[in-house]
């Protein structure tokens, strides 16, 4: 897919509801569409967002790459990285994760949480650079020992939250 896809059903998310509505979204997803528009692309993006986070760190050898498959019918979207975002609800607190990833390595990685309406950053990278918005979580990240790799700690904690 090499353009960002969504679809509009009713908000899930009670924030976005307008309070004078008399519905509530369920929490049931379709993946509709004609022949050749996408559907298996977005499985197999989803099933290599989710082997990424729950595998990278003990498949991938440092410096090795990172195998992705970039849209085909573009020549330049080869260099471009490929950007993966989830959003959704765990025990009534809206998440959202994402990552970029070129062939050589992650490029950025991001998570939020949005308890009480209002975005919180749990941490964010920027190549190797990583920040932590939770004073929790960077209390946590002082504690590593000298020289430990901050993205571990990261892919733990993102696994905790995505874990099946």
């Amino acid at each position: 897919m090499r353009s960002s896809s969504s679809s509009s059903p009713p908000p899930a998310y009670d924030d976005a509801r307008p309070e004078s509505a008399d519905w509530e979204a369920v929490t049931v997803a379709g993946v509709f569409g004609t022949n050749a528009s996408g559907k298996s692309n977005l499985l197999d993006a989803l099933s290599f967002m989710r082997d990424t986070v729950r595998w990278s760190m003990n498949h991938g050898e440092p410096g090795s790459g990172i195998h992705r498959e970039p849209f085909a019918l573009d020549a330049e979207a080869a260099t471009d990285p490929s950007i993966f975002v989830i959003d959704l609800m765990l025990s009534g607190v809206r998440h959202t994760y994402g990552f970029a990833i070129d062939d050589g390595q992650v490029t950025e990685e991001w998570l939020y949480t949005y308890p009480k309406r209002r975005k919180r950053v749990v941490f964010e990278r920027d190549g190797e650079d990583f920040a932590f918005g939770l004073q929790h979580a960077r209390e946590r990240a002082e504690r590593l020992p000298p020289g430990s790799d901050p993205s571990t700690e990261v892919h733990r904690l993102v696994r905790a939250i995505l874990r099946d």
